[in-house]
Order: structure tokens, then C-alpha cells, then sequence
């Protein structure tokens, strides 16, 4: 269990993300974590410092963690940047450090966001799928950035482009909470002003939880901060801006590039809660904290491209509902391929299905990483950069079109790959092994494999299949040079048949593919056919 120490003053609302972060809530990182008094009795302490009023007490900090083998410090509540960081010694300490200052701030490990506030983390209680709203802003005009907000706002004609736009009392005064996040969460676009001292504001990421698309300013109404969104996050795929006479014209490239650009917003942002958990366990194991494994061996990998019944979702909902009733605790990767030139007509259902996708990812599902690619790739390009994400010794594959079905022993084959006695076990989609196929089976009864009956074979099915990761990856790598865009078993299938072939039972040892074939019928998965009646394409 890893101790957590808060200094006063607590429950902030810049400590809110932070907060779900530790929990595991933005995104699963199998790492306990137990908040402690002040300071409690542990090997090391993930230490959160609200800098704004501890900027005086330097020394007394340095004086108390001497007592730990490592601390992780996060900064937190100081847009002033007043805490320098610098003065806080230990031998084995890293930050991370919200509103960053540079160069002030350069000893800082990791630059963490500043986050929402507790009524955006509920979000499917308050909002629909639709979002009608193109523009809100709901905040108070108390500085320069905000007075040229709100006059640029009030240049636009609202019946061209329908807007909320209120100015605010104060500081939280404006409209409730639940009524503000629904506004929020139903907008198109939310210009994101400045705040009273960092360019970042809560607006920002009340957007992007929302999968709403801000327009963050890069400028602070105190101090030069040009360049600050490319510091916090290099790859920003939001609009920034330093100009609010510019502001008309980001809205129109904004809107007119939706739902396009708001589902790569959502997706990065996705991606990012992921990397912050994924630098918890990072940071804590370097610092030598006890970090257990994750909690599941296996990644799934699902493959999506554009079919018929879209915008719904549902063939890839029932996929997932079955992949999770089986696999509680592992990642799930959704690899999104780009539109084919001969599916362009599909492009716009396509961009509304993945605005569903990322929406119940994010708000109704967990662990769950939609990847959008913005060109076409095919199957095994998606499926090969996906594997780059992966951390994780085992991967399913599953078509986003082929549910689980049955009891299947996830221990034993696990077990038998990771014991290098397979590299892959397929999930049969038939009852047994069909006729036409039995002469591509190298065994005519079951083996047990760590418990379980399994036969070899040298037939390859992209349908549900268990695999070593690493050796999947070489696989991939042969698919690519054989032909780069291309469906998986279109070439796989082949050069497993060639090995076979060619060097006979050593060819299949360099790919030892099984079946898992227990008592009664076989089948672990059927197909919902999303393709239907539309061709394959090459």
C-alpha cells in the first residue's frame, strides 16, 4: 500500500484529478494507495504540497522527508508558481508540478495538468450524446484576456452560431454545477481564457472531459507564457491562441471540422489520463517503491473499420460486453482504422460511431484506449502500432465483429504461452474442427497443455486468438514485408501453410498455433457480421 500524505489546506478543486488519478479512477493502474496523516510511518510517501502556502516552508518539508527512502512530490495549488521546487532536497525525490513556470520550474520530473473539478466527474448523469450547443462560455470578465474573450464573442451573429455565453460575479458564482457541466458537456466548442495568473483554467479540462473541443489561450494577463501548451503537452491537438480578435475565425475552422476534430481531442485526451497512470508506476518503481504487476497478463486488441450499421455501436458494444464478462481486469485497445478511399461515403457515420466509442470508453467503460488512426492502414498496420502500446507479455486479438462465448481457462493458456509451449491458441468459431480443414491439423486428439486440451494446427484464423506479444510483433513485422495493408490472415495464413511446408515440424515451431478443443463443442466465439453483404476489400 502506498502512503499518501496531503498538506493542508485539502479538498481543492485542483487536487481533484489528482485525486482520481491516485484511485485509479482516470484510468487503472493496479497500484493501492492509502491517505495518511501527516507524517505517517512508511518506506516512502507520494507527498501532495498545495504550494501556494507552503512556499515559505521549505526547510520544515526537507526536515520531515528525511525520515523517507523515497518520495514522489506533486505540487499542486500555486498558478503563482511561489514553491520553488528546488528548495525541497532528498536524495531520492522527483515532482511533478502543476502551472508550471519555466525555467523555474525545470527540475520538475513530470508536468501535471491542472485538471476539472468534482461535477465534471460524473458526466453521463448529466449529458446526452447530442450536441446541439456550438459555443459556450460561462465565466467571469475579470482581466484583459477576459474582456477580449467577450468582445470577440460579441462580434459573431448568435443565429448563425448558437452560443451561451454568460459573464459570471465571481469565482464559482455562476450558474449550479450540474447545469453548467450539461451546457459543457453538450457544446461543440468553449473558448478556454486565461486564468487569473497561468493560461490554464479549469475550462480546458471541463472541455476535454467533455469531449468538447477548447480553444486554450496561451497567454497570461501577467506574464509572458507564449509557448506554454506546447510546454504542458507537446503533441496539443486543441486550438491555441494568443489573439481573441482571431477568435471568430478558430471557431469557424473549429466547427466546420466537427466531429473530426473533436474526436481526436477526446481520443488524446484519453490517451493522456492513460500516460499519467502509466507515470505513477513508472515513477514509483524507479524511486523503489514496492509497484505490483498489473492485474492481468493479457491486453485485448479489437480491430474497427468503417461497416454498414454504423453510427450504432452496438455489434462492437456486445464484442466488448463479452471480452469483459471473460477479462474483468484487462486493457482493452481499440484499434480504429482510417477511411478507405472506397468507403468514403461512409467517412461521416464512421466519425459519429467513433464519437459513441469515445464517449462510453471514457464515461461508461474502464480501461478501455480507443486509437484512432487518421489514414487508412488496414488490419495489420492498426493491429502492429497498436502492439507499441501494449505492457503487457500476452494479447487477445478479437475482430470487433466476434463475441466470446463459453467458459475458457484464461489461466492455463496463459500458462502454456508463457511457457513458450504455444505462441498462439485460437478460440474456435465452429463446433469442432470442420471436414476441409483436418488436413491442416497435426494432431487428431487433444494434448493437455498446462491443463488444458489443445491441438496444433497450421491453419491461421484471425478470429479470437491468445498470443505472446513479442512474438506477435515478429509476426507483424513479416505480414508488413510481405504486403503492408492488408487484412492479418490473408498473408498469415499462407506463410504458416509455407513454413509448414517447407521445413515441416520445425516450420510450425516457429509458430506453435494451437486450438484449445475441450470436451462437447469448441466454439469460444461467433460472428456478428458487420461486413454484411458490403465486399472485402483487399
Amino acid at each position: 500500500m502506498i502512503a499518501v500524505v496531503r498538506l493542508e489546506p485539502g479538498d481543492q478543486w485542483d487536487q481533484n484529478m489528482l485525486d482520481r488519478l491516485l484511485a485509479g479512477e482516470l484510468y487503472p493502474h493496479s497500484v493501492p494507495v492509502e491517505y495518511r496523516e501527516p507524517w505517517p510511518d512508511a518506506d516512502g510517501i507520494v507527498l501532495i504540497v498545495p504550494g501556494r502556502y507552503w512556499h515559505d516552508r521549505c526547510a520544515e518539508i526537507t526536515a520531515e522527508i528525511t525520515r523517507y527512502r523515497w518520495v514522489l512530490a506533486v505540487r499542486t495549488g500555486d498558478e503563482e508558481s511561489l514553491l520553488d521546487i528546488s528548495k525541497i532536497e532528498h536524495p531520492n525525490l522527483r515532482w511533478w508540478v502543476q502551472t508550471p513556470r519555466w525555467p523555474r520550474d525545470r527540475a520538475a520530473h513530470r508536468l501535471l495538468p491542472l485538471g476539472y473539478p468534482p461535477h465534471f466527474n460524473d458526466l453521463p448523469a448529466v449529458t446526452r450524446p447530442d450536441k446541439n450547443l456550438r459555443v459556450f462560455l460561462s465565466a467571469q470578465n475579470s482581466h484583459p484576456r477576459r474582456h477580449e474573450a467577450f468582445e470577440a464573442l460579441a462580434t459573431i451573429d448568435r443565429a448563425r452560431m448558437p452560443m451561451v455565453v454568460r459573464e459570471t460575479g465571481g469565482f464559482a458564482q455562476g450558474m449550479p454545477p450540474d447545469e453548467y457541466a450539461f451546457l459543457m458537456a453538450t457544446a461543440r466548442v468553449a473558448p478556454a481564457p486565461a486564468g487569473a495568473v497561468c493560461p490554464e483554467s479549469f475550462r480546458v479540462y471541463e472541455a476535454l472531459e467533455s469531449h468538447t473541443i477548447p480553444i486554450a489561450d496561451d497567454l497570461s494577463p501577467v506574464y509572458d507564457s507564449r509557448g506554454y501548451w506546447t510546454m504542458l503537452f507537446p503533441d496539443t491537438p486543441f486550438p491555441t491562441l494568443t489573439r481573441y480578435s482571431d477568435l471568430p475565425g478558430y471557431l469557424e475552422d473549429a466547427l466546420a471540422d466537427y466531429p473530426r476534430l473533436a474526436n481526436r481531442v477526446a481520443a488524446w485526451w484519453i490517451g493522456r489520463k492513460r500516460r499519467l497512470a502509466g507515470w505513477l508506476r513508472t515513477d514509483l518503481a524507479a524511486l523503489g517503491a514496492d509497484v505490483p504487476p498489473q492485474r492481468s497478463l493479457i491486453t485485448v486488441v479489437i480491430s474497427v473499420s468503417p461497416i454498414p450499421s454504423h453510427p450504432s455501436s452496438d455489434i462492437l458494444e456486445a464484442t466488448i460486453a463479452s471480452v469483459r464478462a471473460q477479462l474483468p481486469d484487462s486493457e482493452i485497445i481499440i484499434a480504429c482504422d482510417g477511411v478507405r478511399a472506397e468507403q468514403e461515403h461512409r467517412r461521416h457515420d464512421y466519425e459519429k460511431f467513433l464519437q459513441r466509442l469515445l464517449w462510453i470508453a471514457d464515461h461508461l467503460w474502464h480501461n478501455v484506449f480507443p486509437l484512432i488512426f487518421d489514414n487508412h492502414l488496414h488490419q495489420a498496420e492498426c493491429a502492429r502500432q497498436a502492439l507499441d502500446h501494449l505492457d503487457t507479455p500476452l494479447l487477445l486479438f478479437v475482430e470487433h465483429d466476434t463475441p466470446l462465448i463459453g467458459e475458457i481457462p484464461w489461466t492455463g493458456l496463459s500458462d502454456a504461452i508463457m511457457s513458450g509451449v504455444a505462441n498462439v491458441v485460437r478460440l474456435h468459431h465452429e463446433s469442432s474442427i470442420l471436414e476441409p480443414h483436418k488436413h491442416l491439423m497435426l494432431d487428431d486428439t487433444p494434448q493437455d497443455v498446462s491443463g488444458v486440451p489443445m491441438m496444433r494446427t497450421f491453419q491461421w484464423s484471425q478470429r479470437p486468438h491468445l498470443a505472446s506479444a513479442s512474438w506477435y510483433r515478429g509476426m507483424l513485422d513479416r505480414v508488413r514485408h510481405r504486403q503492408a495493408r492488408t487484412f492479418v490472415e490473408d498473408i498469415a495464413h499462407g506463410l504458416l501453410i509455407e513454413d509448414v511446408t517447407r521445413d515441416r515440424s520445425l516450420g510450425w515451431y516457429g509458430w506453435r498455433t494451437w486450438i484449445f478443443t475441450p470436451p462437447g463443442s469448441i466454439q469460444r466465439s461467433y460472428h456478428t457480421d458487420g461486413r454484411s453483404e458490403e465486399p472485402k476489400y483487399d
